[in-house]
């Protein structure tokens, strides 16, 4: 198997970050104690900026990866997805059933969300309910399930609502991705299937960033459709810091367009970091909910201990799950994308 040249971009330890932003907001609203970390830290929101910004670069890099190496293979490109997303979701969806199962039977079950308390459903444990959350990454999936396990997955469903887009773009032209055509069809899978329309210049901007860097077009207009979408956001409490959160959103979205421009000599780390993103996501929920269904009340201990937790599990998981997902990708691929060191040959 050979490998097929595509440049490296420093984006792993943005990732890494924007992850930790997530983690950090659940852990402090769910099991740091009500004080200056909690006070300081909530209104500022900075793991729903962090989610947002992903999508943006969920946007330029898939964008990338269809131009570059699955053009004419949109059939390749969609099961590379599946392998991406779904083994780590179905992992932590099991991982969750039974943390779930374990302190509801012995009667300490604390679901996250102190403010806002989750209803549990008695349906949580049926059947088809754990069915429904299996494939609980699919679009629409959510109302057909009684109690998302892991209901941070909406995320998921969002990012999958983008994949089938680019998919449906590559069907119409195969030879390479149709923005205009991806960039209506996402459109109107953010209105009837994620039904959030707002969350479409997010993915527009990652999309026509990459158009931008590629072939020199404008997007002004991406821009600033998202800055008018997030600053007519709906104030959801009057802690929230709008004008701050604006500028923090702005702040990380420079960041990213700068390293759209920029490569790194310390790839291994980076891509490293960038591989730990995804599973640090997705398992962090079940590690929140272990740690304060396994204690009582709210404490430093805990904010701490669980976000070790979380990154300890996320790195063990992912060193066991990605090595055989990658090796399928590779396959279905027909390359590797890593590019090998250069040869320095004397002069």
């Amino acid at each position: 198997m050979g490998y097929l040249p595509y440049r490296y971009r420093p984006f792993g330890t943005f990732r890494l970050i924007l992850a930790l932003f997530v983690v950090c907001q659940h852990f402090v609203a769910n099991a740091a104690p009500v004080g200056n970390l909690y006070a300081t830290f909530l209104p500022y929101e900075l793991g729903s900026l962090a989610v947002l910004v992903f999508f943006c670069l969920s946007g330029f890099v898939i964008t990338e990866a269809v131009d570059q190496v699955y053009a004419r293979k949109p059939a390749a490109y969609l099961i590379n997805r599946f392998l991406r997303i779904v083994p780590h979701f179905v992992v932590a969806v099991v991982i969750s059933i039974v943390i779930h199962r374990l302190f509801f039977d012995w009667g300490t079950l604390r679901i996250a969300d102190r403010e806002h308390p989750a209803l549990y459903s008695a349906q949580a444990f049926e059947w088809w309910n754990i069915g429904g959350n299996l494939l609980g990454f699919l679009p629409g999936a959510n109302h057909v399930i009684a109690y998302d396990f892991v209901d941070i997955v909406w995320a998921v469903r969002v990012e999958m609502v983008f994949y089938f887009a680019v998919f449906f773009a590559l069907l119409v032209r195969p030879m390479r991705c149709p923005i205009p055509v991806l960039l209506l069809a996402l459109g109107i899978g953010c209105v009837f299937v994620a039904r959030q329309f707002g969350l479409f210049f997010f993915f527009a901007y990652g999309v026509l960033l990459y158009d931008w860097r590629r072939h020199k077009r404008d997007l002004f207009a991406s821009i600033l459709g998202m800055m008018l979408y997030f600053a007519l956001l709906p104030v959801r409490n009057h802690n929230r810091a709008v004008v701050l959160q604006f500028v923090i959103l702005a702040g990380l979205i420079a960041t990213l367009t700068w390293l759209a421009f920029h490569q790194t000599q310390r790839r291994s780390f980076d891509r490293q970091c960038g591989d730990l993103s995804y599973p640090l996501y997705i398992y962090h929920q079940n590690m929140l909910i272990l740690v304060i269904s396994a204690t009582a009340g709210y404490s430093y201990f805990v904010f701490f201990s669980g976000i070790a937790l979380s990154l300890l599990t996320s790195y063990g998981l992912m060193r066991l799950v990605d090595p055989v997902v990658n090796r399928l990708r590779d396959i279905i691929r027909g390359r590797r994308l890593e590019r090998p060191n250069p040869v320095v040959r004397p002069s």
